[in-house]
């Protein structure tokens, strides 16, 4: 019988006291540990080792893939601090490893590839939540670059490689810690989803990695933006990880066998057929009561229908047995190319974030270099000035400070909004507005920026583009006469390099309507005692037409009660007159 078997691997409480502290890591594995274990939801056969030297984890390794069988399921877990010295090699810090003796006190990344190459089972999971660090000053080398690059080095059949992130966090620059290591959400949403059941995507009962993976990758986005979980897979089949136990039976399939209409609990048996074949135990009890319950239903068709299909749940036939046997055979072709589709995301997800990263990269380069230029700019305007002194205070002191602030801190840019062309009156709209900044301006840059500005709209309006002028602090207003507008996002943002502002936009009054678009720079001036100056670089009136759908929808909301009085007196008024009338 196949095994499933978890080793979860957790450190936080180092020797070195270069190396950060974590709080997370201890809670967040005991609460996998204990989810991972209950029989109900994922049964699986968990050691846990806390707190380690890195030479008791390697054996505990090394034993774990030793042991299993070609059908178990492995599922490898290790949190904490994950370091990359300055050869581009990776390891995992254990309780005694020292940042500047990796070689001989860390866990080696290839000494886990190694031990997972040796598995015999076909289905080996490893998952890492791990603050990853440099252990050299950040762009001193080639090699040491700001990605760890995890799922390549740990890449093989009959393995997926889930993980909370790929960038580093901070770096060592001699003794000192550069940046901090953050604490993760990746560990506490696998945690969610596999106890609420919530990651159950499809609604089978079956919680799937894939639909983990998908689950933990949207909350985690939606709380740290910057952080990317990512995940490879080379295994054939779909890995089950847990059940789902506090699965129901699906909303639209619940409403449609109580349904009144005949037609939509004909339906419902259709899709009562297909959950029985694609679920568990648990679906599959809840398909067969369902049925029982149709079966004795007032409407002839249906009941013949239900009766029909509660023979062949209950006794299998070889008409039927053969009929299932396709429609699982067409679910997991399903699955097969939803995972694929997911795969092209992943992949999509990956490049984008690494040209996120290469593009702020860039960005703080050229910050650095700007910070640098100003002392010496000062120093030459200066010297240029040694013969002609001008006041401090005086208008051209003045304008010549602003004019050095703006050159330093202004480049060029590319801005996208997307007001919809028409909107209903009292229905909510979603418009963004989002803007990239760049060193300069090519056709194939503009169309990069534009696909990155496009990535993840989700209002309804098509986006529209423009070249601007651009600041690290801009800010956006969108206002209009006749429109309800909320701003979700504070006015003023830092763009580095990109920055997108979201409004809720209610239109009150039919007709045609504009909305003021109003995009500005926020320039610091620091010789100016820190003065900050709004300098207008797009202003656009956005016309709308605004259909008039929302007063009817108010008065019944608003009036109902006054509307269901004056129909009834209608009514009565009404019944008196019949009566009358057939009185004479």
């Amino acid at each position: 019988m196949p095994r499933r078997l978890a080793l979860l691997i957790a450190t936080y409480d180092y020797r070195d006291e270069a190396l950060p502290q974590l709080t997370a890591p201890g809670r967040d594995t005991e609460d996998l540990a204990e989810v991972l274990r209950d029989p109900d939801i994922a049964g699986f056969d968990v050691t846990v080792k806390i707190n380690e030297p890195h030479h008791v984890v390697g054996q505990a390794i090394g034993e774990f893939y030793h042991r299993c069988r070609p059908d178990d399921l492995t599922l490898l877990y290790l949190t904490g601090h994950g370091l990359k010295d300055e050869h581009g090699r990776l390891y995992l810090a254990m309780s005694d490893t020292r940042h500047d003796q990796l070689l001989f006190t860390g866990l080696s990344a290839n000494q886990i590839n190694e031990a997972m190459e040796s598995s015999s089972s076909r289905q080996n999971l490893l998952i890492l939540d791990c603050s990853f660090s440099g252990a050299f000053p950040l762009g001193d080398t080639p090699i040491a670059d700001s990605k760890v690059h995890t799922l390549q080095r740990f890449e093989g059949q009959g393995r997926v490689v889930l993980t909370a992130s790929d960038a580093i966090q901070y770096s060592f620059e001699g003794e000192p810690v550069i940046g901090e290591g953050s604490g993760s959400v990746f560990t506490r949403f696998l945690v969610e989803g596999l106890t609420s059941g919530e990651a159950d995507l499809d609604g089978d009962g079956n919680i799937a990695l894939d639909e983990l993976y998908a689950y933990a990758y949207d909350h985690v986005v939606a709380a740290e933006p910057r952080q990317h979980p990512q995940m490879l897979e080379h295994v054939d089949g779909r890995i089950v990880l847990a059940q789902n136990v506090n699965w129901v039976l699906p909303n639209h399939i619940r409403h449609a066998v109580q349904s009144p209409s005949k037609e939509q609990r004909l339906a419902a048996l259709e899709e009562l057929k297909h959950l029985h074949v694609v679920g568990n135990d648990r679906v599959r009890t809840e398909v067969v009561n369902q049925t029982r319950g149709l079966a004795e239903d007032d409407s002839k068709s249906v009941s013949v229908a239900a009766a029909e299909l509660l023979t062949t749940l209950e006794t299998g036939g070889a008409a039927s047995q053969t009929e299932m046997m396709e429609t699982e055979a067409q679910a997991r072709r399903d699955a097969e190319a939803e995972r694929a589709r997911r795969a092209e995301q992943e992949r999509d997800r990956r490049e984008a974030a690494e040209e996120r990263d290469r593009r702020e990269t860039e960005a703080e380069r050229v910050r650095r270099e700007a910070e640098e230029q100003v002392p010496r700019a000062s120093r030459r305007r200066r010297r240029g000035r040694r013969n002609r002194p001008v006041p401090a205070g005086s208008p051209d002191w003045v304008i010549t400070t602003v004019e050095a602030a703006v050159s330093r801190l202004v480049g060029p840019g590319r801005l996208t909004f997307n007001p919809p062309a028409q909107m209903r009156q009292g229905r909510k709209e979603r418009v963004e507005v989002g803007v990239a900044r760049a060193r300069e301006l090519s056709d194939n840059l503009r169309d990069e920026l534009d696909d990155e500005l496009r990535r993840d709209l989700r209002g309804r309006g098509e986006p529209q583009f423009a070249d601007v002028k651009t600041s690290p602090f801009m800010t956006v207003l969108l206002r209009g006469d006749g429109f309800d507008v909320t701003a979700l996002s504070p006015p003023t943002l830092l763009v580095a390099p990109l920055a997108r502002w979201e409004f809720d936009v209610i239109p009150q009054r039919a007709g045609n309507r504009a909305l003021q678009l109003c995009v500005s720079m926020r320039i610091t001036v620091p010789d100016l005692e820190s003065a900050e100056i709004a300098i207008p670089v797009f202003e656009r009136e956005i016309h709308v037409r605004v259909a008039p759908v929302y007063a009817t929808r108010h008065l019944a909301t608003q009036h109902w009660q006054w509307l269901v009085g004056t129909l009834a007196g209608l009514g009565a008024a009404l019944t008196a007159w019949f009566q009358l009338i057939r009185g004479q």
